[in-house]
Parts: C-alpha cells; structure tokens; sequence
C-alpha cells in the first residue's frame, strides 16, 4: 500500500472516530437533559426546570413538588399571620417557584430543592431554597445496578413550614397532625438557605 492512501486511510478513521466521539458526547447530554432513561438513571438522576416556563418529564414525577410548597407555605404564612418571620415581620405579599432541582440518584429518598423568592408588602424580596424530600419513591426498572429514583411523589417539607391541620398535604391522603406550631418562631428552621 503506498504511503498515499495510508494517508488518506488514516485521516477518514480520525475523521470518523471524532464524528463517533462527538455524537456519543451529544446522545450522552441528550440523554440527561431528557430524563428518565437508562443513561440518566445510572449516571445521572439530577435535573433543574423553571416551572415558570418548562414543564418536567411526564415519566419523571407522580407529583410534582410545587404544589406541596403552595400547601406548606400557604398553612404557614395563614397560621403566622402572613408573615415569614425567618426574614421580615412585614406581610408576605406573594412568592413565586423560580427553579426547581430534582435529585434523584440519592441513597435513600429522592428529594427537590424549590428555589423561590418571596415578595413582602414593603417592597423587599428574599430568595429561599425550601428541600423537600419524596415520600414515594419508584427505581427506574435496570435489576443489576443501583439507580435513580422516578415517578417521585408524595413530597414532605424538610425543616418547619406547617401543615393546614384539616387536609393532607397533596399526593397524601393521610398526615399526622401537627405537633405545637413552631414556625411562626423567628428561631424555626425553615429552610436550608436563605439570600436576600
């Protein structure tokens, strides 16, 4: 073989091993951007929307966590008279879900972090990051590896915004009652991070 085509015979092998490279990185980016699937699942689990704009997988959650913070924050702020009193003593006016992050791949419950801000009656705004963890939990279905959790619902409060002592919290159709209301207490904890 002369040395010519050995030439033009290696540079189409680059060339296609680098096409090769490039699909696989981008079938790889795909795949977690677009959970659930097998690829996701094992090396993955994690996934962000702004449920302001995108709407998650329809595979991904049995319920979505948003609505259990709607339940929680509105029995805290009718039970603290309107206020979050982590942050200000003046009148919540409203709050809005900006991000939401989903950890799937976890050893034990699967679990979101709702990034939302919250707008007082003074003008001010807070952002706070509120964890909610998943009482029902699904493993996508691969036997022989451990895996990422799917079809996530059933979501509970991390730390001590309270719950509306008539109905359950969405995705349950049972609760135990609250204990003392505690978080009306400026000293409560009620969320793992807080940015003015």
């Amino acid at each position: 073989m002369s040395t010519r085509k050995r030439r033009t015979i290696i540079g189409m092998l680059t060339v296609l091993c680098i096409v090769i490279s490039m699909l696989t990185v981008l079938a790889y980016r795909i795949s977690l951007q677009s959970p659930p699937n097998v690829i996701w699942a094992v090396f993955s689990g994690y996934y962000q929307y702004d449920p302001r704009h995108e709407m998650p997988p329809t595979d991904l959650f049995r319920d979505r966590p948003e609505p259990s913070l709607t339940y929680f924050l509105d029995a805290t702020l009718k039970r603290c008279g309107g206020t979050y009193p982590q942050l200000s003593h003046t009148m919540v006016a409203r709050y809005e879900v900006e991000q939401v992050e989903y950890f799937g791949r976890t050893d034990y419950h699967a679990f979101s972090h709702l990034h939302t801000r919250i707008y007082f009656a003074d003008g001010t705004t807070a952002r706070v990051i509120f964890r909610f963890e998943a009482g029902h939990n699904e493993t996508y279905p691969l036997y022989l590896v451990d895996v990422s959790t799917i079809h996530a619902g059933s979501w509970m409060i991390l730390g001590s915004l309270l719950r509306d002592p008539t109905t359950p919290p969405p995705g349950w159709s049972t609760y135990d009652r609250d204990p003392q209301p505690t978080a009306c207490n400026p000293g409560a904890p009620y969320a793992i991070e807080q940015m003015p």
